[in-house]
């Protein structure tokens, strides 16, 4: 047997010398076979379809009339001697455009059904909600911390878990009472309500009050704040009316623990408050953070630009961080697989106006009533914080710059004791801290959309 001349070392294969034989094969090989080559484990299909094109043009497959040392698909083949090239060639010719089309068409089915099976599968991943937990001081009515919440429930694309509190803005069992009443009057009970820690780890309010004498005042002490401050056991003002239903049998670590070993990686826990319920689940169980997907959290502050009293001075001073600064230590060095911050720097950025509230006030759903109802500006300075991080959760696509930093908080009992420490790569301490994904800048028009159209949507119906 005679070998046709090629390179020394190469391998040829019969689709690849059929296309250098054949015009017509070439341009039926080219339209027939390229979206296939993409090599997603359809040979078989593929093989079949060769074994049709080999039948139709009497393709020699005799060892006798064949060389060896070539392969096709990896399965050794031979190459036909030059004598049936030939007749190769002038079969190709008379290869009519039917039959090619019947090949096609053959083809086509098959990618149909991959794209089929394609679009089922992404079909069915769009379909599935995304599972998170929110732990919030949830003062109420309205406010910052309900909205937050309402967002996360009024997104089609959220699985609300449950509801952790912590005290923080205000007590626990008022905020637990607003939120068990808010829940009421938009119709989603089925949303446990899950009571969290009553007091941060360490600090008091009596040792705050020391250090506020020596160190000057706080702008902001949530439930400990003199002008509105009573006793724990109380619930204070309610204007929406006590709620009928009753918060969850358990308490929120143990809760917190149960959900993510439910669903392991599964669960975002979106902390909008102090971050005691957090730091006592992963005092119980270790594994706690680990086994869920990502932390995200409205906190921190870094350097904000704003003309706002409570930060010119103490421009590391930041509520969340601060009330429990323990708490938030722990949870900050434990090994979350993400972290993502939306701090007081880009907070400050946002605004709820007159205008965007009665936007919300024009829809008709309870939601919209709610908040429309309750909704109070107090002041020049009235951020959207907590709304913000639940919506950049919902839509990363609203935050146009972010950075990496390793995020801390000050530990000493001094003048800097609960303030936000960071660092970049190269300045980090050796200790044991985790990269933080810190939201800087945003779509600030996107954002306000995004807002009022959740919060006039039509409630999701219950779990």
């Amino acid at each position: 047997m005679s070998k046709f001349n090629r390179p020394p070392g190469t391998r040829s294969t019969l689709l690849n010398y059929a296309l250098l034989m054949s015009p017509s094969i070439q341009e039926l090989t080219s339209r027939c076979f390229a979206p296939i080559r993409v090599r997603l484990g359809f040979m078989v299909a593929m093989d079949s379809e060769i074994t049709i094109i080999r039948r139709r043009i009497n393709l020699p497959d005799n060892r006798d009339q064949a060389l060896e040392g070539s392969s096709f698909f990896g399965t050794p083949i031979d190459l036909p001697k030059p004598s049936a090239v030939l007749e190769l060639r002038e079969r190709a010719k008379r290869y009519s455009s039917l039959e090619n089309c019947e090949v096609m068409m053959k083809f086509c089915r098959i990618w149909f059904l991959i794209t089929a099976v394609l679009l089922m599968t992404c079909l069915t991943c769009w379909g599935q909600k995304r599972k998170i937990i929110i732990d919030q001081d949830a003062a109420g009515p309205a406010g910052t911390d309900q909205q937050s919440i309402l967002l996360l429930i009024q997104s089609p694309q959220a699985e609300v878990l449950g509801i952790t509190v912590v005290t923080g803005d205000q007590w626990l069992n008022a905020e637990v009472a607003h939120t068990l009443r808010m829940l009421e009057l938009i119709g989603r009970t089925d949303i446990p309500v899950v009571p969290g820690a009553e007091y941060p780890l360490v600090r008091r309010k009596e040792e705050t009050e020391l250090w506020e004498q020596r160190y000057g005042s706080v702008g902001w002490l949530g439930a400990w704040t003199p002008r509105l401050y009573h006793p724990a056991e109380e619930l204070g003002e309610m204007p929406e009316g006590k709620p009928d239903s009753k918060p969850a049998n358990e308490d929120a670590a143990h809760f917190l623990i149960r959900m993510v070993r439910k669903f392991p990686h599964e669960i975002t826990i979106y902390e909008g408050g102090p971050m005691t319920n957090l730091a006592l689940a992963i005092s119980i169980d270790p594994e706690f953070a680990g086994l869920a997907k990502e932390l995200v959290f409205m906190g921190a502050s870094l350097n904000p630009q704003t003309t706002d009293p409570e930060f010119i001075n103490s421009p590391r001073r930041e509520f969340n961080l601060w009330f429990d600064p323990e708490a938030a230590h722990i949870v900050l060095r434990a090994p979350w697989k993400k972290i993502v911050c939306t701090p007081v720097d880009i907070s400050v950025k946002t605004r709820m106006t007159s205008e965007l509230i009665n936007r919300i006030k024009a829809g008709d759903s309870p939601v919209a009533r709610y908040v429309g109802t309750y909704t109070r500006l107090h002041g020049e300075y009235n951020y959207l914080w907590d709304e913000l991080a639940a919506a950049a959760w919902l839509d990363p696509s609203l935050i146009t710059q972010k950075e990496t930093r390793f995020v801390d908080v000050n530990l000493d009992r001094g003048p800097g004791y609960g303030d936000t420490l960071s660092w970049g790569d190269r300045d980090k301490p050796k200790s044991d801290l985790q990269s933080v994904e810190v939201q800087v800048n945003l779509d600030l028009e996107k954002f306000y959309k995004m807002f009022v159209d959740l919060l006039t949507a039509a409630t999701p119906k219950k779990n």
